[in-house]
């Protein structure tokens, strides 16, 4: 059967005193007197069972969790830290009491984290034995425990016009004008639960937007909203938290609330020891989460407590459990008891002292900041000389909500203790790293002394003064923003000449909560002009993001050319926060270049080429990103804009030119390999080489484009840079039918220009009265060309139109007098490209300041073209008949060697040297080569340059097609 302690404490006090049962035995340090009195008398009740707590000696504990303590971590990082420390706890002795409670307790043995401590039921004649044990600190009954009832319950109206009184004795309302209202902070009470649906409380429920187990702990009613039978949780709910239009009843109407209903559930006892115990174990880490912080209360009420003569006087049940708590960052607040006004008649906790700021108890004064008489009087049960409460709040006729959506009028600590609680949420909204320790001395130095000078029994250090607690906190540290996105409006791109709106999302380093305000700096003057300057962020639960409340406005100058940054500045600033934070970020202006562009210079022209097939890229075309365009004898940028086209239909087409509207479009082309340094080659010509695939548009699977272009400053009819194209079919199909262009629009005197197309040397140009003269010059498999006069507005194209252009056979011979804007686009008509193999296409963009000299630069071109190729219509018998890869010579070699090999076309290709294992030791080459004979040298070294080991060798040619190896012997 189970024992009714409370029947048995009185058979044992009777018997005493009428001397029936001998209380002579020696006491067991680790059993409380309850359990001490049932052992002594075991012979009488020995199989009767009794439910314990068994709390484990955590001195070892202890430790770990003070060094958590100083590391200096936030409040978040050490709720982490503590419940991980607690989980992982456990000693040899430990396991021990373990398997002995669980042979012989008639329920299941639960453990808790929070504490090292177990609950058990266990036969009276075993508590001698397990008192013996090691390791054990202390055992108890596991007592029911009740709420601190009001002394006074009266009904109130249901709505009130003005701050209450008691929120203006304590001058909360000069906290809401600093904007702490409590948003984002969460406030927790143990208490009889809350009527969840209340109107000034509804809203205000974490439970709204997280999981209910999370939320709201009961054992009686684990599964439903929170309730409350009683009332009493619903008062002190509402003093914290409490709020409806144009009503706020409580500290901080903006903060959420969680609860455990610990107290008076409906069940025929009162909560027990145990209980408690889970609910601050659930407190600690509410969602089951330990690396989560945000449903971790920043303050838990406690409207309960142990009556008097059921413990010892200090009784420690609870010391461990509240101090790890506390550690963790959560501060607990108690109501003093409502047993004045004698001396010493606090409840257990309230009244323990144990440190100067252990169980922070809270006492009661009227509405005249006299002392209740029903509030509770120190000193600490621990020690007569530790002063109690802490300090005291008004909780005589206090109204709140209650039960059933009415208001109450309550008096009680527990009325008080509430509006202290409310206060530890507003403190914590302007420095959430505020530690326990640094908030309860805020409170306490905050505190207007009342009664007797100084600190005493009856108000502790006085009544707090809200107005005063910010002096007293630490300033909270310094906040890091960075920069998580921004939005820019329409078409998503800051353009140069363009006034845009700006929509930010920042992001804090901190668990911040609340609005920061922000304002916006350019520290580019002549780049950028901010027109609206200013926005607020707001920060909610559960996300360090924040996104600008209003868009920020900005306006480019037209001078700025694309991929240009401006640097800005952000300058955030609150009063929860100081100093400011500067967040430094950069706006990047239009499209970025898809890769990169250089210059070729002669002493007749300039153009600058890119390996994303867009050339000129100068101020004033169609895409300016600060290249130097197409200039001739140092004239101003000629060249509006110029690109490729390539296809096999109009469905299937990519393109480095204008959109269909005629506006600039990024280019379909990315480089495979980047644009190279510029190198010396045959006639002294300068080249860059650069390789690229229509990757973002994924229409012309299988191609890819080689990009020769060259420049030859050392000759004297230098006015052009030829182009020299190799489509590389990399596929093991034919690809019939392709066609390849480019689209030249020069820009001499806009809308006076002329064109003229000279069929004998495949060159189509542009005159002025004055000059200079510029071209486009087809070198080889240039078959079609047209001229467009676009001189209304800036021409556009269909797909159809651009591949009809391009593919065509036909030759525009265009020598039309007509002042216009002029454009070209000249095509190969169809090509087939075979498998594996590629075609070269050959272009020159030529000028000249007289007629002769342009047509001098393509004579020019036409000639370097040929002896580059090496080919003439008599000698292509010199073209190896097929690929192969020759023996090395001589082998066997030292110090060097000589490789050979012959390409029937132009290819990729890699050469490589393997050692015996098979492991490569060197790449001679790997790129693109042209079709005809190659010969490479090796001088026997690796890829560090560190000579290599007498032995065999193996080379290897490999191309997209084929692969062939031979072997070599090296030989000191």
């Amino acid at each position: 059967m189970k024992v009714n302690l409370r029947y048995i404490l009185l058979f044992f006090v009777i018997a005493a005193i009428f001397g029936l049962t001998p209380l002579t035995r020696a006491m067991s340090p680790v059993l409380s007197p309850g359990l001490e009195r049932l052992v002594s008398n075991s012979n009488s009740i020995s199989d009767s069972l009794v439910d314990i707590v068994v709390f484990l000696d955590g001195s070892g504990l202890k430790n770990q969790i003070s060094k958590v303590e100083t590391k200096g971590l936030s409040h978040h990082e050490l709720i982490q830290e503590i419940t991980s420390t607690l989980r992982a706890y456990q000693t040899p002795d430990a396991d021990l009491i373990l398997r002995f409670l669980n042979s012989r307790s008639a329920q299941p043995v639960k453990k808790y984290w929070v504490v090292p401590a177990m609950t058990a039921r266990l036969p009276v004649s075993h508590l001698e034995t397990l008192a013996t044990m090691s390791s054990l600190e202390l055992v108890v009954e596991n007592a029911t425990l009740s709420y601190e009832s009001p002394v006074e319950i009266k009904t109130a109206p249901m709505v009130s016009a003005s701050v209450s009184t008691q929120l203006q004795l304590l001058n909360v309302p000069s906290l809401w004008q600093k904007g702490l209202t409590g948003t984002g902070r969460l406030i927790c009470s143990f208490d009889t639960g809350v009527e969840q649906d209340h109107p000034a409380l509804a809203l205000k429920w974490r439970g709204n937007n997280a999981e209910l187990s999370a939320s709201w702990f009961s054992k009686v009613r684990p599964d439903s909203n929170p309730t409350d039978k009683i009332g009493h949780g619903t008062h002190t709910m509402g003093i914290m938290v409490g709020s409806v239009d144009d009503d706020t009843i409580g500290v901080a109407p903006d903060a959420e609330w969680i609860s455990a209903g610990v107290i008076d559930q409906g069940r025929d006892l009162n909560t027990t020891i145990s209980d408690i115990i889970e609910a601050f174990q659930w407190a600690l880490d509410p969602d089951g989460d330990s690396t989560t912080t945000e449903d971790v209360p920043d303050v838990i009420l406690n409207s309960w407590g142990i009556p008097k003569g059921l413990f010892t006087p200090c009784d420690q049940t609870f010391t461990t459990v509240i101090s790890n708590v506390e550690a963790a960052g959560i501060v607990t607040v108690f109501a003093a008891g409502n047993e004045g006004p004698n001396s010493t008649t606090m409840r257990n906790p309230a009244d323990m002292s144990l440190t100067p700021l252990t169980s922070f108890a809270v006492g009661a004064v009227d509405n005249n900041s006299e002392i209740a008489g029903f509030s509770s009087r120190g000193p600490s049960s621990c020690d007569e000389n530790e002063i109690k409460p802490e300090v005291v709040a008004p909780g005589v006729s206090v109204r709140s909500s209650d039960k059933d959506g009415g208001y109450k009028v309550m008096s009680g600590t527990s009325m008080a203790a509430p509006y202290i609680a409310g206060l530890v949420a507003l403190m914590r909204q302007y420095n959430p790293n505020a530690t326990v320790e640094e908030i309860k001395n805020a409170l306490i130095a905050s505190a207007v002394d009342l009664g007797q000078a100084g600190e005493d029994n009856a108000y502790g250090h006085g009544l707090v003064d809200a107005s005063e607690l910010i002096k007293n906190l630490p300033d909270p540290n310094a906040i890091d923003f960075e920069l998580s996105d921004m939005n820019i409006s329409d078409d998503g791109i800051a353009s140069p000449g363009e006034t845009f709106e700006l929509n930010l999302i920042i992001t804090s380093s901190s668990n911040l909560i609340g609005t920061v305000n922000g304002n916006l700096i350019s520290t580019d003057i002549d780049g950028a002009t901010i027109l609206s300057e200013e926005s607020s962020f707001s920060f909610g639960h559960e996300s360090h993001l924040a996104t600008a409340t209003t868009p920020f406005t900005i306006c480019l100058n037209d001078n700025l050319y694309n991929g240009i940054e401006i640097p800005l500045n952000l300058c955030i600033e609150s009063t929860f926060f100081s100093p400011a934070d500067t967040v430094e970020f950069i706006l990047e202006v239009g499209i970025s270049p898809g890769g990169i562009f250089a210059t070729h210079s002669t002493n007749q022209i300039d153009l600058t080429v890119s390996d994303f097939a867009q050339y000129g890229l100068a101020s004033g075309s169609i895409y300016n990103v600060d290249g130097d365009g197409f200039r001739v004898n140092g004239s101003n940028n000629l060249l509006y804009e110029a690109g490729i086209i390539l296809g096999h239909d109009a469905a299937n087409l990519s393109t480095s030119i204008r959109d269909s509207l005629g506006h600039y479009a990024p280019s379909d082309f990315a480089p495979n390999s980047q644009l190279s340094d510029s190198y010396i080659g045959a006639q002294n010509g300068d080249h860059r080489v650069a390789v690229f695939s229509d990757m973002t548009n994924d229409i012309l699977s299988g191609i890819t484009i080689r990009q020769e272009t060259i420049s030859y400053p050392y000759i004297d009819d230098n006015g052009m840079v030829i182009f020299r194209y190799h489509i590389i079919n990399n596929t093991e199909d034919d690809i019939e039918g392709l066609s390849f262009g480019m689209m030249v629009d020069y820009d001499l005197m806009k809308e006076n220009d002329r064109v003229v197309h000279d069929s004998n040397i495949n060159l189509m140009y542009q005159i002025t009265d004055s000059g200079p003269y510029v071209g486009l010059v087809g070198l080889s498999n240039i078959n079609s060309s047209c001229a467009i006069n676009n001189s209304v507005t800036e021409s556009c194209f269909s797909d159809s139109n651009l591949f009809e252009s391009i593919s065509s056979s036909s030759v525009n011979e265009t020598n039309d007098t007509t002042a216009g804007d002029w454009l070209f686009i000249v095509g190969s008509g169809a090509l087939t490209v075979l498998s594996n193999d590629s075609v070269e296409i050959a272009l020159a963009m030529v000028g000249g300041s007289t007629y002769e000299a342009l047509i001098a630069n393509t004579n020019s071109a036409h000639d370097l073209y040929r002896i580059s190729t090496n080919v003439t219509d008599t000698d292509n018998d010199i073209l190896p008949v097929r690929c192969e890869l020759h023996q090395n010579y001589p082998n066997p070699f030292n110090p060097t060697t000589n490789i050979d090999f012959n390409l029937t076309c132009g290819t990729e290709v890699t050469l490589e040297i393997f050692n015996i294992l098979g492991r490569r030791v060197k790449t001679l080459y790997s790129g693109y080569l042209d079709s005809g004979s190659h010969r490479f040298e090796w001088d026997a070294v690796n890829e560090k340059d560190d000579a290599v080991a007498t032995g065999v060798y193996f080379y290897k040619l490999s191309t997209p097609s084929q692969s062939e190896t031979r072997k070599m012997l090296f030989l000191k």
